[in-house]
């Protein structure tokens, strides 16, 4: 009985192991579908932020939330950002909706549980956000942000912003932040090609 015991425990061990590498493995092709399909339509976007824009939705698929933006570090003052793009949810709450999508929200103050993610250049899932040192608490008019997962957007050791997500019912976790990575390479291999055409037009 003993032995029939033991065999039964190691199986429904391996069946668990079974369905937990299934998964990840079904995660992993999710992610790579969405990092496919990304890079198709960036390549018909006619501006940098628009790629910024049309990642976000894509992202939200990927890692449910709420809210997400892209910011990059600003080439004059690398205190601050400039916000590529905003997901519909947050520009409808913040009252923002009408606003030109050509126009950039300049010069914000890097601070906060984002200046972490960018200054430490590391991940960073924080999912009760006021017990963190460095939160600030932001306006009555901002987001609620009651879970929030911040991923630095670097080429080779250079950072160049953030992708900030949150609103996820129930927190971050370890497949947000591994499908979040593989997608923030993502982003930052189509800015810098866009970047890099715009800037040979110009020639």
């Amino acid at each position: 009985i003993n032995d029939l015991a033991k065999t039964n425990r190691n199986l429904e061990k391996e069946i668990c192991l079974k369905e937990i590498n299934e998964k990840k493995i079904l995660r992993q092709s999710t992610v790579i579908t969405s990092v496919n399909h990304f890079f198709q339509k960036s390549m018909l976007a006619e501006t940098y932020e628009e790629i910024a824009r049309i990642f976000i939705p894509i992202a939200l698929e990927v890692i449910p939330g709420q809210y997400c933006f892209v910011g990059e570090v600003t080439k004059a003052r690398k205190d601050s950002l400039e916000i590529l793009a905003i997901s519909d949810q947050a520009l409808h709450e913040c009252n923002m909706v009408k606003m030109d999508k050509n126009v950039r929200l300049r010069n914000l103050k890097i601070r906060g549980i984002v200046s972490c993610v960018i200054q430490q250049d590391k991940t960073l899932i924080v999912n009760d956000p006021p017990s963190h040192p460095d939160f600030v608490q932001p306006p009555e008019t901002h987001i609620p942000i009651d879970s929030f997962l911040g991923l630095p957007m670097k080429l080779g050791t250079e950072i160049k912003g953030i992708i900030a997500f949150a609103g996820k019912e129930g927190g971050y976790d370890s497949d947000d932040r591994e499908a979040g990575e593989m997608l923030a390479v993502a982003l930052v291999e189509a800015l810098s090609l866009k970047k890099r055409e715009d800037e040979k037009a110009k020639l």
